[in-house]
């Protein structure tokens, strides 16, 4: 929310020049030095905790919107297939969502599927440079996907039938709260694979 006076801006540098006019240059470059300091610090965070990972340019704008303006962009983001996700796991980590049959806390086995499978989700998003979203959970992601996990992390049959669970789980849960419209998840060959 900094404006400044285009005639005492310098395009080059990116800061405010420096002038008896605006009397104000160094504490607004500081700041813009800060931002910055603040923005690197998280993108070195966010490649450290996931695995040297690049974040897309919408999740690291919910980090820097979170971290540096202090907006609670929870309402917003739980609206999105990856935040609505992330928000399964967090209320599964602290007790807040119970296993939907047994009325249980989930397990922590179970949780640690879920995390895998965020993962998972959030490499093959960077991978092919498109985001996930609730309407793009189609037949043509199912075979993409399944293909990723088979082929790529050479991971069993009846792994790949555990993490399109998951998936299927999150789509049932969202549409049950209205937040997902897109039912191409319960189609016939959108399965869960076993062997």
């Amino acid at each position: 929310n900094e404006n400044i006076d285009p005639s005492f801006w310098n395009p080059e540098t990116q800061r405010a020049k420096q002038t008896s006019k605006f009397p104000e240059y160094p504490e607004f470059n500081r700041r813009l030095d800060n931002i910055a300091s603040d923005i690197r610090s998280h993108f070195r965070n966010y490649l450290n905790e996931n695995n040297g990972v690049f974040p897309t340019p919408d999740v690291f704008k919910d980090i820097l919107n979170r971290e540096i303006k202090k907006t609670n962009i929870e309402d917003a983001r739980i609206l999105t297939f990856l935040g609505f996700f992330e928000n399964i796991i967090n209320r599964s980590k602290t007790g807040a969502r119970l296993h939907p049959l047994t009325g249980k806390p989930i397990s922590p086995n179970t949780l640690k599927t879920y995390v895998t499978t965020y993962k998972h989700l959030l490499n093959f998003q960077t991978l092919h440079n498109k985001p996930i979203t609730f309407a793009s959970i189609n037949l043509e992601f199912y075979e993409y996907y399944t293909e990723y996990l088979i082929k790529t992390l050479k991971l069993s049959t009846n792994t790949v039938g555990k993490h399109i669970q998951i998936i299927k789980l999150i789509m049932n849960e969202a549409t049950e709260r209205g937040i997902n419209t897109n039912l191409s998840y319960k189609g016939k060959r959108f399965t869960t694979v076993r062997e």
